[in-house]
């Protein structure tokens, strides 16, 4: 119907510096996260009757970003104050993660 649903029975390949873990669709992968040093993840995936798709994640700063955000919520005064906060904080031990890998496949075009 032209909506996207998950797709089984993929090929995918995830790349990072160091790191390489092969698997089907649908998966979980864990990788290894070295806060502010983790390296771009690229993942590429395949299957008969679609165009091989690669797309690239990077990782963030989820203890920053949440913190940053509260600030949003307090209005301009509360932004000033929380980004102050965020300037003296200690960013050397937040929580960093990956976003989800959403690899879309493309039918190949009809011959």
């Amino acid at each position: 119907g032209g909506g996207e649903v998950e797709m089984a029975g993929a090929s995918c390949l995830l790349e990072a510096s160091g790191f390489t873990a092969n698997m089907t669709s649908p998966a979980k992968v864990r990788v290894p996260l070295y806060r502010g040093q983790s390296s771009t993840l690229a993942v590429t995936c395949q299957k008969p009757g679609y165009q091989k798709r690669m797309i690239t994640v990077a990782p963030f700063d989820s203890t920053r970003q949440a913190r940053l955000a509260s600030g949003v919520n307090g209005g301009i005064l509360g932004a000033v104050i929380v980004a102050g906060i965020d300037a003296a904080a200690d960013n050397t031990k937040n929580d960093w993660r990956y976003p989800v890998a959403k690899v879309v496949l493309e039918a190949d075009p009809p011959r």
